[in-house]
């Protein structure tokens, strides 16, 4: 008997899909219970592996909407709940989990109390250089095909957006060089490179800029949304979704297991 008539018997990985191959294949059947996915607010997409979690939250990202598009395929979330820009991180791919592998500070009296800071600050550098990325995508895609949303790229703009969130006070003035939109995004860059070459062991310690600017966790992301509306990169009505994948790692680390999740904010 060949054990591959079976369809459950191989999971098939969604993660490692391209853009076309998921317009291909997606069902939009599912979205009639995962509405709540497009709405403001906080959800926590749970079940077990191969349950379809990836591939609901595959339409938050900007390059899926590109594939729709350039496949002349409609969107499977239309009208208001189709007015969004989506970002996010992979826990397990970002390198996240490294934190709490190796000692911030090794002479701090209470250095795993300050760990989560720093798991914090690089969440925030990490999902907002997504945010940046993801409104690239979709100012250069919608120049050329016909999208729900399609933020104003004009250099112009982007530099107005990029002054006036480095200037915002949750950087605690790390971004204050920033002169324009190439800058900010190669300073963000910088500030994970940092993170990842120390937590890879490649350097002794951490840069002493990082210790001195420490972010609050959602807060520049949060402010990066507003500072994107106020300067007219994206209309007010269009909402930021955020996704975290793979958050159960983060119960691992503390000896606990948890089902297979993910998280998705509604940042506003």
């Amino acid at each position: 008997m060949d054990k591959r008539i079976n369809p459950f018997n191989e999971l098939y990985l969604t993660e490692t899909i391209g853009s076309t191959e998921f317009v291909r294949l997606f069902s939009p059947y599912i979205l009639k219970n995962a509405e709540a996915l497009f709405l403001p607010g906080n959800v926590v997409l749970q079940g077990v592996q191969g349950s379809g979690k990836s591939m609901l939250l595959n339409l938050l990202k900007p390059e899926v909407r590109l594939a729709y598009a350039q496949a002349n395929e409609r969107f499977p979330v239309s009208g208001k709940l189709s007015r969004f820009i989506g970002a996010g991180i992979n826990l397990t791919r970002s390198r996240s989990i490294d934190f709490g592998q190796r000692p911030i500070d090794p002479n701090h009296p209470n250095d795993h109390n300050i760990v989560p800071l720093y798991f914090g600050d690089f969440l925030n550098y990490w999902i907002v250089f997504d945010v940046l990325k993801s409104v690239d995508l979709l100012g250069e895609g919608g120049r050329h095909l016909k999208l729900d949303v399609s933020p104003d790229a004009s250099l112009d703009t982007l530099n107005t957006f990029a002054i006036a969130l480095a200037q915002d006070d949750c950087w605690f003035g790390y971004l204050r060089d920033v002169r324009d939109y190439k800058s900010i995004k190669e300073r963000l860059s910088s500030r994970i490179t940092h993170y990842l070459t120390f937590l890879n062991f490649n350097s002794q310690y951490l840069d002493p800029a990082i210790a001195e600017t420490k972010t609050s966790v959602g807060s520049p992301v949060s402010r990066a949304a507003e500072h994107l509306r106020k300067t007219g990169v994206i209309e007010e009505d269009v909402e930021l979704f955020v996704r975290i994948d793979q958050y159960e790692e983060l119960t691992r680390l503390e000896g606990l297991s948890l089902v297979s999740g993910k998280v998705l904010c509604g940042i506003r």
